[in-house]
C-alpha cells in the first residue's frame, strides 16, 4: 500500500520545485568535483641535485721508490665555480692496470672547497688515484678524473776496483729496491754510444746482484747495471756504473769514478 501525502498549498508553488531541483543539482556537482579532486594524479619527477665539479692533481707524477707525492683537489659548484665547504670526499687508489678501487682515506673540504690531503703519499708501484663525492640532498654524486703516478726502482752499484791488468777480473755488485724477486737484472757494456746487454740474471729475494767482468782488451771500458721496466715500476740504471783502465796504463793516469753510484732517473727498456 502506497501512502501519498500532499504538501500544503503554500508549498505547492512551482518555485519550490525549482529550488529543490537546483539544490539537488548543486549538491551533485559539488560531489562530482570533490570526488574528481580526490583521485590522485601521476607523481611528479623528483628534482635531482646537480653534481659538483671535483678536481684532482698529483705532484710530481713520477718518483723513485720511496719518494713522496702530494695530491691536491677542490670541490666546486657547477654553476658559479664557488668552493663547497664541509663536504666529505673519499680518496681512492688502485694499482695501475687494474679495475678495483680501494678507499685510502676521507677528507672534509675547507671553506674554499679545497682538500687537505696530508700526509704525503709514498706509492710503492705505479698507482692511480681519484676523488669521489657521494650524492647528498643538496649535491649530486661526483668523481674526479684519474691521475697516474709512476714509480721507478732505486738501483745502486759498487765497483771492487777502478783499474786492473789485462786478464784480471773485476766485480760489479748492486741492489734493486724494491727487490723484484725473479725479474731480470742486466749488465750492460758501452760500445760507442750504445749500451749493450752482455749478461742477465734473475734477481733474488734480497734484490742484491753481482757480475764478474774480464775485459778482453786494454783501454777504458764503460759498464752499468740496468733494470728494465715492468708492469709495476719503471726501469732505471746506475749511471755510470764504472770505468776501468786495463792493461799497462797507470792508475794515476786513469779517470777514477766514484766507488758507488745510484740511479737518479727512470729509463726506458733498452
Amino acid at each position: 500500500m502506497c501512502e501519498v501525502r500532499w504538501l500544503p498549498r503554500a508549498l505547492r508553488s512551482p518555485d519550490i520545485g525549482v529550488l529543490v531541483a537546483s539544490t539537488v543539482l548543486a549538491t551533485s556537482v559539488m560531489f562530482a568535483v570533490s570526488a574528481a579532486a580526490a583521485v590522485p594524479g601521476p607523481p611528479s619527477a623528483p628534482v635531482t641535485p646537480a653534481p659538483p665539479v671535483l678536481t684532482l692533481a698529483a705532484t710530481p707524477t713520477s718518483v723513485l721508490h720511496g719518494g713522496t707525492v702530494t695530491l691536491t683537489g677542490r670541490l666546486q659548484r657547477v654553476d658559479t665555480a664557488a668552493g663547497i665547504p664541509g663536504e666529505t670526499v673519499t680518496v681512492e687508489r688502485r694499482p695501475k692496470g687494474t679495475t678495483t678501487w680501494t678507499a685510502l682515506t676521507t677528507v672534509t673540504t675547507a671553506n674554499d672547497g679545497t682538500l687537505d690531503l696530508n700526509p704525503q703519499l709514498s706509492p710503492q708501484a705505479h698507482t692511480e688515484y681519484r676523488l669521489r663525492h657521494p650524492a647528498t640532498p643538496f649535491y649530486g654524486a661526483s668523481t674526479s678524473r684519474t691521475v697516474t703516478v709512476l714509480v721507478g726502482v732505486r738501483l745502486t752499484a759498487r765497483l771492487n776496483r777502478t783499474s786492473m791488468a789485462l786478464g784480471r777480473t773485476a766485480t760489479i755488485t748492486g741492489q734493486v729496491v724494491p727487490a723484484h724477486h725473479g725479474k731480470r737484472i742486466r749488465l750492460q757494456h758501452k760500445q760507442g754510444r750504445i749500451w749493450r746487454t752482455v749478461q742477465a740474471k734473475p734477481l733474488p729475494a734480497t734484490g742484491h746482484c753481482s757480475f764478474a767482468v774480464r775485459p778482453r782488451a786494454t783501454g777504458i771500458s764503460g759498464w752499468r747495471i740496468y733494470k728494465a721496466s715492468d708492469t709495476t715500476t719503471s726501469g732505471t740504471s746506475a749511471r755510470p756504473c764504472g770505468w776501468w783502465s786495463t792493461g799497462q796504463r797507470s792508475p794515476a793516469s786513469t779517470p777514477t769514478p766514484p766507488a758507488t753510484t745510484a740511479a737518479t732517473s727512470m729509463a726506458s727498456t733498452r
